[in-house]
């Protein structure tokens, strides 16, 4: 979460779902504008020193984070859950967190019905123009990427993921689709894809990084508007798994590369 440490939460911090373990917080800094809900450890817990794999590795915690991204599945209607991990994980908000993106539309339903202190009005115009930031961003981004992209050599057989799952490769985002075979909760999915991560060494901020997304009404795109679950990944990570790296790369190229999440 940019523009402040999460650590230290302040009164523009509305509280809107609650659970023993976590809460779910709507940030109404004007530096922060954003449809993000962030989701995060509920008081005195903020002081876990716990990361996405601990929570995964504790029963009663991970149970219970699968409940509060289910509850604002169904309570928003059209939400993203989006965990950051490796370089994308921020410095200045070490501990768990997690975002849930919404269209901006319902975003601003949600802090209008909620509002209680008033919102300075810069607040309103850098949410409008969000859209606009992300995609500017982007271009730089992409710039910087493709420079580096340029400096690897191309890998003839990159490797591969032996799983009980389809991997679906996005034709010019660097995004991995995960489409199981079988039927699946949310729970599988998201191990799956947090296993997945690690493998790959995309939760090592020394050797890149990635969002870890459930979407559910609300999609990235239209091309993975039938996936339940993907890694939104550092292009260069994504390049170096792509099997077919000359075709990937001459579409990103082309696109207009933005992260919503």
């Amino acid at each position: 979460m940019s523009g402040k440490s999460l650590d230290k939460i302040k009164k523009w911090d509305m509280i809107l779902l609650e659970a023993s373990n976590y809460k779910v917080i709507v940030g109404l800094a004007s530096s922060d504008a954003r449809p993000h809900l962030i989701l995060l450890f509920h008081g005195k817990n903020r002081s876990y020193k716990m990361n996405i794999y601990d929570i995964l590795g504790n029963a009663t915690l991970y149970s219970e984070l699968l409940d509060m991204i289910g509850t604002a599945f169904k309570k928003y209607k059209g939400v993203i859950f989006s965990l950051h991990l490796g370089c994308y994980q921020s410095r200045d908000s070490p501990h768990f967190h997690a975002h849930l993106v919404l269209p901006i539309d319902r975003y601003m339903k949600i802090v209008n019905r909620f509002l209680k202190p008033p919102v300075a009005p810069e607040y309103w115009s850098n949410l409008e123009m969000w859209s606009n930031k992300i995609i500017i961003e982007g271009k730089k981004y992409q710039r910087n990427d493709l420079i580096n992209i340029s400096k690897i050599n191309n890998i003839s057989n990159p490797p591969t993921t032996n799983t009980q799952y389809d991997i679906i490769f996005h034709t010019n985002q660097p995004r991995i689709g995960f489409k199981l075979s079988c039927n699946y909760t949310d729970a599988t999915l998201l191990k799956i894809m947090l296993e997945y991560a690690k493998e790959h060494g995309l939760d090592d901020r020394k050797k890149g990084g990635c969002h870890i997304c459930l979407q559910d009404d609300f999609y990235v795109d239209n091309e993975f508007s039938n996936i339940r679950g993907y890694i939104q990944m550092d292009p260069v990570n994504y390049y170096q798994l792509h099997p077919d790296q000359k075709v990937w790369l001459d579409s990103y190229r082309k696109t207009t590369y933005f992260v919503v999440t």
